[in-house]
C-alpha cells in the first residue's frame, strides 16, 4: 500500500514524532530510522519494518528506488 501524506496532523506523522523521544519509544517498542542507507543496514540485519515513508521527488539512488520497491511488498504501511 503506497498512500500520500499531505498533512502534519496525520496519525502516522504524530507516531512517527513521538518516536524522538525516549517516552515515545518506551511507550511503544518501536523506534525510529532515518535515512536510506540506515534503513538498508537495518533491513539487511533483518529487522522489520512496520512503516516506510519516503519523499519520492527525494529518492534519487538506484539503491533507493530498490529498497523502496523490495520493502513495499513486506512494509506494513508506505507512505509518501
Amino acid at each position: 500500500m503506497s498512500e500520500l501524506i499531505f498533512s502534519h496532523t496525520n496519525s502516522l506523522v504524530k507516531q512517527i514524532r513521538a518516536l524522538r523521544t525516549r517516552k515515545g519509544r518506551d511507550e511503544t517498542r518501536l523506534f525510529l530510522v532515518e535515512g536510506i542507507h540506515h534503513v538498508g543496514e537495518a533491513v539487511e540485519a533483518g529487522w522489520t519494518l512496520d512503516a516506510l515513508l519516503y519523499a519520492p521527488d527525494q529518492l534519487t539512488s538506484d539503491f533507493g528506488r530498490r529498497l523502496v520497491e523490495e520493502q513495499s511488498s513486506v512494509a506494513s504501511a508506505v507512505w509518501q
